[in-house]
């Protein structure tokens, strides 16, 4: 028998681990960086629902930033989806278990922050999410979603 939440784990699991520059398939960048950051958040709505640990998100968090301690070419890319997945699941991971390991990634995220060679607007996103932090995970702007339609009716 096929378990499906087993199934849905190993598929979010190669998705992430998936080589980018090996990718064989005929997709644009920005294509393939839609792809990531959806399957990101969708690693992180899991968690939100329980349906993976806090030992696998701080291991896709710790991939993530050795990623970006690496230098390579996808470090943008990488700041992109570390700061998706905080803002998806931050405010689960900030309760007092898991305080400390989580200070750590913010600590590293802000020498990312003020490195001044990386780009602005990764040194932006990385800010946003450190004031979102701040803010108790309150957003700044509250999440847009979409309008109702009122049709005014002659009579």
């Amino acid at each position: 028998t096929i378990n499906f939440k087993r199934e849905i784990l190993t598929q979010c699991q190669k998705e992430f681990e998936k080589e980018k520059t090996n990718h064989t398939d005929k997709i644009t960048a920005t294509q393939l960086k839609r792809k990531t950051l959806g399957n990101i958040k969708f690693v992180g709505e899991l968690f939100i629902q329980g349906m993976i640990s806090h030992t696998i998100i701080f291991q896709c968090i710790h991939k993530l930033v050795t990623n970006i301690n690496i230098g390579d070419d996808q470090k943008n890319e990488n700041i992109e989806c570390i700061c998706k997945l905080f803002v998806t699941v931050g405010k689960v991971l900030d309760v007092e278990p898991y305080k400390p390991k989580l200070e750590q990634y913010f600590s590293f995220m802000k020498g990312v922050c003020e490195d001044k060679s990386n780009d602005f607007r990764s040194r932006f996103m990385i800010k946003d999410v450190l004031d979102l932090r701040k803010n108790n995970w309150i957003p700044r702007r509250p999440k847009e979603s979409p309008k109702k339609k009122i049709f005014a009716v002659n009579k």
